[in-house]
């Protein structure tokens, strides 16, 4: 074999770790500007070499980190799927009118913004790190 499955699980792993560092880093400076495809791309390489690395030699040296390498890129690949921001970025200053949205209290009742109509409010979203 001209490359070894080995390296291929191990290419497959730092793909999809630089991959996650790149993207995270973008988000933290409000650097994305629509679906990273780039990312997407080589999620799915990652996917491909560690699956071809397992399926061409099943030991542990090759397993192991193809295995994490195609779950942190399965992860990643389902998180973008099941994201339900919006695409793009939303400004929005003093005096706007409020967009409409819906969310789930605390006590499983359902707040819709639309109850707001006629008041002054003031909405802080809380971007959390936890």
């Amino acid at each position: 074999m001209l490359v070894s499955p080995q390296l291929f699980a191990v290419v497959a792993l730092c793909i999809a770790v630089a991959t996650w560092a790149v993207y995270l880093v973008a988000i933290a400076r409000s650097k994305l500007s629509g679906l990273p495809w780039g990312s997407m791309v080589l999620m799915l390489a990652a996917l491909g070499g560690g699956g071809f690395a397992i399926a061409s030699q099943p030991t542990a040296p090759v397993i192991a980190p193809a295995a994490v390498g195609m779950v942190m890129s399965g992860l990643f690949l389902w998180l973008l799927s099941v994201r339900k921001t919006p695409i793009g970025d939303i400004r929005v200053s003093v005096g706007d009118s409020l967009m409409p949205f819906a969310a789930q209290l605390g006590d499983g009742t359902q707040f819709k913004s639309g109850s707001l109509t006629g008041q002054r409010i003031l909405l802080k979203f809380f971007r959390g790190s936890w």
